[in-house]
């Protein structure tokens, strides 16, 4: 009798295979709109972002640059002349601080040269689709998110990030993305934010908080439900 329950098993096993291949399959990115969904960025893109400042400090050389050595008392003075402009415009330049380069960008005249970032912000602020924006800021590496998020000068850039970052909580999508941009933006511009008072700025943000602390609340339950459920298994005694 085992001899025949082996041969049937192998009879049906094309049968099954069909079945199962005929099944629809979810997208890689989101398996179902009832749970939250990371992002397939690699971890260390938005843990960088987050840290961007701590690395640029421990990436700076411990020593300023050495100017070179005096040329010998025989050459020409000239060789000399031209040497002493070298070695200070090395120290001049090794002086200069980051920051002072990002608020420059900051403070640019971004009316006569449009991003690809603010182009796609404004017309996702337009249309409500906020897809195409938030695939562009997911392709830039750290340094460059950073300094688009530094750039955001106007109210309404604000407002049009605020939203896009609720509409992906609604979404249930790039979760460690959207707390990673959303903690760059408050470090950039909570005193804006702060400032604003009742206007509509400080309106997004507390619906992006409402969003926030309502998917909270949710996932909390269903890991406490999980939690007992497994604790009551690992306890029962049958």
């Amino acid at each position: 009798g085992g001899q025949g329950v082996v041969d049937a098993a192998y009879e049906n096993e094309d049968g099954d295979t069909a079945e199962i291949q005929a099944l629809p399959t979810s997208s890689v990115e989101q398996l179902s709109d009832e749970i939250i969904s990371l992002s397939l960025i690699p971890r260390s893109r938005w843990q960088n972002l987050l840290h961007l400042d701590l690395i640029r400090q421990r990436n700076k050389p411990k020593e300023p640059p050495k100017a070179p050595e005096k040329a010998p008392f025989f050459l020409p003075s000239s060789v000399q002349n031209r040497q002493r402009p070298a070695a200070e415009a090395a120290k001049a330049t090794h002086g200069k601080d980051l920051e002072a380069e990002r608020s420059r960008v900051t403070r640019m005249d971004r009316l006569g040269s449009r991003t690809a970032f603010t182009t796609l912000l404004a017309s996702a602020s337009g249309s409500g689709t906020y897809g195409p924006f938030v695939a562009h800021l997911k392709s830039l590496p750290p340094a460059a998110a950073d300094i688009e998020l530094r750039s955001l000068a106007s109210r309404d850039e604000l407002v049009a990030f605020v939203k896009a970052l609720t509409d992906r909580l609604r979404a249930k999508v790039d979760f460690e993305l959207v707390q990673a941009w959303m903690a760059v933006f408050l470090r950039l511009h909570g005193d804006v934010v702060a400032a604003d008072g009742h206007g509509e700025l400080r309106d997004a943000v507390e619906e992006w908080r409402d969003e926030q602390q309502r998917e909270m609340l949710r996932l909390g339950g269903l890991v406490g439900y999980c939690s007992g459920v497994v604790g009551f298994l690992r306890s029962a005694r049958v």
